[in-house]
């Protein structure tokens, strides 16, 4: 199934996660672009969608704060792939926080 079918599955805050899903597709390149300044290379592509919706939260939405958007990235690798994965996602963050000031 395609994940904009997902999408109508979401009862709950549908619409912020539609902005979630469009504001990524959005901004991809700059997304993408700060990802690879803390992780040159492309993680798989269930990892880089944690990054980048939780890059997008951090960059562009002001609604939910950054330590539970970092909580919520790294949860979803785990729940996704493995320990290592978490810990990857929870390094592009910590390298983010060191390197730009949000």
């Amino acid at each position: 199934m395609f994940p904009d079918r997902l999408i109508e599955a979401v009862t709950e805050d549908h619409a912020f996660v539609l902005e979630l899903v469009q504001g990524v597709l959005r901004n991809y390149r700059a997304l993408d672009w700060v990802r690879a300044q803390f992780a040159p290379r492309r993680p798989r592509a269930e990892l880089d969608a944690c990054v980048l919706v939780g890059l997008y939260q951090l960059l562009f939405l002001d609604r939910v704060p950054a330590h539970a958007i970092v909580s919520e990235a790294v949860d979803e690798a785990l729940r996704r792939s493995h320990k290592g994965a978490a810990g990857f996602v929870n390094a592009v963050y910590a390298k983010k926080f060191d390197d730009i000031a949000i």
